[in-house]
C-alpha cells in the first residue's frame, strides 16, 4: 500500500494583515493534496471566500467552527493540487486581524475524507485540550488535529509530528491499521476550538477531476435524453432526467392506483433515460415535476387549485386528493425504479410552480375607473378598468370594506378593460353598498392563501412537504430524497407568530434530516456572487442562502422553529443559469441579463464557470448541477472515436424496467460501489465517504441482468 508523505509543512505562521498569505517553499507537485489551517481569537471577523493560489486551485472548506464568547474560529480548507510550480495561497479576510495558520502538502492522499471530522470546543477556561475521537476506516490514511486556545505548553508527542505557534498548534500521523485517533494539547487555561480530520490514502498523484457535476437541461427543456458526448466524459458522473408527473401519468385511473402496470402511466422516457445511464456507466437522478405545469390535467380537475398572481394553478398542499394520487404515483415508480442501484436520487417538491420551491408571494394590485355596486352573494360584477387587471378565472382579491370576491369566466371575463368579480359570500362579505372608483383592489397571493377560501397554516403546508418526503423514502430507500428549498415571503409563521422567511422549509428539512435515511437538501442559483456560508448565517433570514448554509455548522432553532440540523447534513446544488452564449456574443438579451455572473456582464464563460463551482464548494454540497452547454466547454473533448449515438445501440437484453431486475453496467473490475471511489473529487465526504463515484468505462457487451441489488 502507498501512504500519503507529507513533504513539506511550513513553519506555522502569525501574519497581522488583511489577506495573510504564504508561499511553499518548494514549490507544489501535480496531483498532491494540499491542506491548510486557519484560525483566530477576536469577537468580529470573517473569512470571505475559499483561499486562492497561483496554481488557480479550486480550494474548498472541509470545515468551521466558533467557540462562543472569545469567537475563537477555526477553519480548515483543503485542495487536490493540479499542477507542477511555484505557489503562494491567500486567504480573503474581511479585515486585518492576527491569523494564525499552517500548510501541509501531501503527496499520495486524496481529498476524500476517512471517517466524519471531529471538532469540540469549549467556552469555559480549562487546560486539557481535547480534539475528541476519530475513527479511521481506511488504514494508510493521513490524520491531521489542531487547536486554538491559549498558549500551548505541551503539543501531541509521538507518533503525532506537532507543530506550532503561541497559541495554535498542528499535529499529524499516518496510522497504518485503521481504528479510533485521539489526541490533545495542554494550553494556558483558556477557552478553545480543536478539529481532527483523516483524509483517505490515494494510489499517488493524478488528475484533478473536480465536483461531481451532473447534466441538466433545465430551464431549457425537459423530457430529452443527456448529450452522450456530455454524458460520456469521466468527469460526469450523473444524468438528470427532469419529466412531468403530467408525462409519466397522462391519463386518469378508473380509481388512484400505485401499480406501474396500470394503462394510466406512461414511463417510455424514463426507462429510456436509465438505459441510456446504465449504457454510459453513469448515476440517475429523476426529478419530477408535479405542481403547476407538473399537474396532469385530471389532477387539475378533481384537486383543489390555487391560483397566483402569474396564473399558475397550484394544487393546494393539503388537499386530499392531491396528497392521494401523488403518493400513489410515488409508490408506482417506486416499484418501478427504486430497486435499481444506478438511481443516486430523486427529487420531490410540491412547495412549488413547477419545479424549485417557490411559494406564492406577489402582488398584483388593481384600481377601478367607476363606481360599481357590490354583488350580492352568488352574483357577480363587471368592474370598470381603465388597464387591464391581469386577473385569472379563479383568482380571488379583496376589497377593503366588502370582503373577498373572485374572477369567474363570466363575459365580459379576465383579460379585458373589464373584470367580473363573484361573490362567494365568506363570513365577513357585504352583499350591497357601493364600491366607489380608484379604489386599490388588492390581489395579493399571501392574502388569499390567508383569506377563507384556502384558510393556509404553515402546520398545513409542512405536513403536506412532510408526507410526500416519507413517502418517497419507502418508495426508493436505496437512493437520496432531494428538497428544493426556500424561502416563502411572509407566509409564515401562520398564524399568530412572527415572520420568519425560512420557517416552512427549514421545519421540513428539520423533520428530513431527522427522519429520512438518506435525504438531501438542494438549491439553485449557484454564481460567483454568492455569499459565503458564513455571511449567510450571520444574515440569518434576510439571506436566501440561509437555510442551505446550515449544514456547515449545524444548526437548533433558526427561523422561529425548534428543531436541529446536523452539521454535515447531505447538500445538493445547482448553477444559476448557463454560462456559455451559444451565441457567442454575450450580451443582456442572450445571456438573459448575465445570470450566471450574478448579473455581472462577461466575455469569457470559463471564470463563471469556475466561480460557480468554488460557491457550491464552500457550502460542502456533495454534487453540483451544471448545464450541459456549459460542460461542453468546460470539460476537455474525449480523444478517440465519438461516443455512442443519444439512442445507441440495443440493450442486449432489452431494459425491462422491473422492480427487481436491474441493468448494471459491469467491466471486467468490481463494480464502482465495490470498489470505492475511483477518482479524486474536490468535495469533503463528511457523511457519506466514498459515495462520489463516477465508474470505469462501460462496453456494451459488459451489461447483463442481475438480481442483485448494490446500494449506492
Amino acid at each position: 500500500m502507498s501512504l500519503p508523505f507529507v513533504i513539506q509543512a511550513p513553519p506555522a505562521q502569525q501574519q497581522t494583515a488583511q489577506n495573510p498569505s504564504q508561499t511553499f517553499p518548494l514549490g507544489v507537485s501535480d496531483g498532491s493534496l494540499l491542506v491548510l489551517f486557519f484560525s483566530w481569537a477576536n469577537t468580529s471577523g470573517s473569512v470571505i471566500g475559499v483561499p486562492q493560489d497561483t496554481m488557480g486551485n479550486q480550494w474548498f472548506q472541509v470545515d468551521f467552527q466558533q467557540t462562543p464568547g472569545t469567537l475563537r474560529t477555526m477553519y480548515v480548507f483543503a485542495v487536490q493540487n493540479s499542477g507542477d510550480g511555484n505557489c503562494t495561497v491567500t486567504v480573503p479576510t474581511d479585515a486585518s486581524r492576527t491569523y494564525s495558520f499552517k500548510f501541509y502538502e501531501v503527496v499520495g492522499a486524496s481529498i476524500n475524507l476517512d471517517g466524519t471530522l471531529i471538532d469540540t470546543s469549549s467556552s469555559v477556561a480549562g487546560t486539557a485540550v481535547n480534539t475528541g475521537v476519530l475513527t479511521t476506516t481506511i488504514p494508510g490514511s493521513i490524520v491531521f488535529a489542531a487547536a486554538k486556545c491559549g498558549a500551548i505548553s505541551a503539543s501531541p508527542s509521538s507518533p503525532w509530528t506537532s507543530d506550532g505557534t503561541n497559541n495554535f498548534g498542528t499535529a499529524f500521523q499516518v496510522p497504518v491499521a485503521a481504528g479510533p485517533i485521539s489526541t490533545g494539547w495542554t494550553a494556558a487555561s483558556s477557552t478553545w476550538a480543536t478539529t481532527i480530520v483523516a483524509f483517505q490514502p490515494s494510489p499517488g498523484p493524478g488528475q484533478i477531476i473536480g465536483p461531481m457535476p451532473i447534466i441538466s437541461d433545465l430551464p431549457l427543456s425537459t423530457n430529452l435524453l443527456a448529450d452522450p458526448a456530455v454524458l460520456a466524459r469521466p468527469q460526469v458522473g450523473m444524468g438528470s432526467y427532469r419529466s412531468k408527473w403530467s408525462t409519466l401519468q397522462p391519463h386518469q385511473p378508473s380509481a388512484i392506483t400505485n401499480d406501474p402496470n396500470d394503462p394510466s402511466f406512461n414511463w417510455t422516457f424514463f426507462d429510456q433515460c436509465m438505459a441510456q445511464a446504465v449504457q454510459y456507466g453513469k448515476a440517475v437522478s429523476y426529478h419530477v415535476a408535479v405542481q403547476a405545469f407538473g399537474q396532469p390535467g385530471w389532477v387539475k380537475a378533481n384537486a383543489a387549485q390555487f391560483i397566483d398572481t402569474s396564473g399558475d394553478s397550484v394544487a393546494v398542499y393539503w388537499d386530499t386528493y392531491y396528497q392521494n394520487a401523488l403518493i400513489a404515483f410515488i409508490q408506482a415508480m417506486g416499484k418501478r425504479y427504486g430497486s435499481n442501484p444506478f438511481l443516486y436520487k430523486t427529487v420531490w417538491t410540491i412547495c412549488s410552480t413547477g419545479g424549485s420551491w417557490n411559494v406564492p408571494h406577489a402582488n398584483e394590485d388593481w384600481t377601478n375607473s367607476a363606481d360599481f355596486t357590490c354583488p350580492a352573494y352568488g352574483s357577480s360584477v363587471s368592474v370598470p378598468t381603465t388597464t387591464n387587471s391581469l386577473m385569472s378565472i379563479g383568482q380571488y382579491c379583496f376589497i377593503p370594506g366588502f370582503g373577498w370576491f373572485q374572477c369567474n369566466n363570466a363575459s365580459p371575463g379576465p383579460g379585458t378593460l373589464q373584470t367580473k368579480l363573484f361573490n362567494p359570500g365568506f363570513s365577513g362579505n357585504a352583499s350591497a353598498g357601493t364600491i366607489p372608483a380608484g379604489t386599490t383592489i388588492q390581489v395579493r397571493d399571501v392574502d388569499n392563501f390567508h383569506g377563507p377560501a384556502y384558510g393556509y397554516t404553515t402546520a398545513q403546508m409542512v405536513t403536506a412537504q412532510e408526507a410526500i418526503l416519507t413517502a418517497a423514502a419507502a418508495a426508493f430507500p436505496n437512493c437520496y430524497i432531494q428538497l428544493q428549498v426556500g424561502t416563502s415571503g411572509n407566509m409564515d409563521i401562520y398564524p399568530g407568530g412572527p415572520t420568519f422567511r425560512y420557517n416552512a422549509a427549514t421545519q421540513i428539512a428539520q423533520f428530513a434530516y431527522a427522519n429520512l435515511s438518506k435525504f438531501a437538501m438542494d438549491r439553485d442559483g449557484f454564481d460567483p456572487y454568492n455569499p459565503t456560508a458564513q455571511q449567510a448565517l450571520a444574515a440569518q433570514d434576510k439571506s436566501g442562502w440561509y437555510l442551505l448554509a446550515q449544514p456547515t455548522t449545524g444548526s437548533t432553532g433558526t427561523s422561529g422553529t425548534t428543531g436541529s440540523i446536523p452539521k454535515g447534513g447531505t447538500v445538493f446544488g445547482q448553477a444559476n443559469w448557463p454560462a456559455v452564449d451559444p451565441s457567442g456574443q454575450y450580451s443582456p438579451g442572450s445571456t438573459n441579463n448575465y445570470k450566471a455572473n450574478g448579473g455581472v456582464p462577461y466575455t469569457d464563460p470559463m471564470p463563471v464557470i469556475a466561480g460557480t463551482i468554488r460557491s457550491s464548494q464552500i457550502f460542502f454540497c456533495k454534487i453540483i448541477e451544471m448545464y450541459e452547454q456549459d460542460l461542453r466547454v468546460w470539460l476537455p473533448p474525449l480523444p478517440g472515436p465519438p461516443p455512442l449515438s443519444e439512442s445507441g445501440p440495443a440493450l442486449n437484453p432489452p431494459y425491462t424496467g422491473q422492480s427487481q431486475t436491474a441493468l448494471i453496467a459491469m467491466a471486467s473490475p468490481p463494480p464502482p460501489w465495490e470498489q470505492g471511489p475511483r477518482c479524486v473529487c474536490n468535495y469533503p465526504q463528511t457523511q457519506f465517504p466514498g459515495e462520489d463515484w463516477v465508474p470505469p468505462p462501460v462496453k456494451q457487451t459488459d451489461i447483463f441482468t442481475a438480481q442483485q441489488t448494490f446500494p449506492l
